[in-house]
């Protein structure tokens, strides 16, 4: 990532490596409250739409409920952003709701960043195309299918992702094999380990912010 922007054309030197802000706050709260177990967790779906069609975001979407609801787990589904398509997965949401019995399912629109990471480090799966998948589960523990190519090209957190394609055989696989997944915390994170905040504080109070900084050569 450093490298891609040096090539965007920003001096090399004014380019610093200081891990994801998203990671200070949960290493915080993981640090307050141990982990829920695993195998009590619910299956956390996050999937947004790719700029498609709703309709074509709706059938990706109903495949991988349908996919998850067949687990028989509890499970916590959230809405999508506002991209284009994302009436398409709310629509699949509201449809496929009956399929998981009473109280099997719970949906919410939104929720306040410290609750959704509890929510996460509770988790015993997460499902969808977030990219909460790829930074926060593997400081969380927590087995991810990744689905379709949202997040192509990102680093992945160690083997705790399973990447998959968008058929309903491809996420019944990928599901499978992340839910044998033992969730742990990874040794080594290319995302950090927290107190990316204080870094880029203490960076900021220290470089020179000048007319200079608006000057860039692309190089690639």
């Amino acid at each position: 990532a450093a490298r891609r922007i040096v090539r965007m054309g920003e001096a090399a030197d004014r380019v610093y490596v200081v891990g994801a802000p998203g990671l200070d706050r949960l290493f915080e709260l993981r640090r307050e409250a141990p982990r829920a177990s695993a195998r009590t967790g619910p299956v956390l779906v996050v999937q947004h739409p790719c700029g498609r069609s709703a309709e074509h975001e709706r059938r990706v979407m109903t495949g991988i409920l349908q996919s998850v609801a067949a687990t028989g787990l509890d499970t916590v589904v959230l809405y999508p952003n506002s991209d284009r398509g994302h009436r398409g997965i709310v629509a699949a949401i509201r449809a496929e709701r009956s399929r998981f019995g009473s109280g099997a399912l719970r949906v919410a629109q939104s929720l306040p960043r410290d609750e959704y990471l509890r929510l996460l480090l509770s988790a015993r799966v997460l499902v969808g195309n977030s990219s909460s998948g790829i930074v926060e589960a593997g400081a969380a523990g927590v087995p991810v299918v990744n689905i379709g190519r949202r997040q192509a090209g990102r680093l992945r957190a160690g083997s705790g992702v399973v990447d998959c394609a968008e058929s309903v055989p491809a996420v019944r696989s990928a599901l499978r094999r992340a839910l044998r997944l033992r969730p742990r915390m990874l040794g080594v994170n290319p995302y950090g380990r927290g107190g990316a905040g204080r870094r880029i504080a203490a960076i900021l109070g220290r470089v020179s912010l000048g007319p200079d900084l608006l000057a860039k050569q692309i190089t690639y």
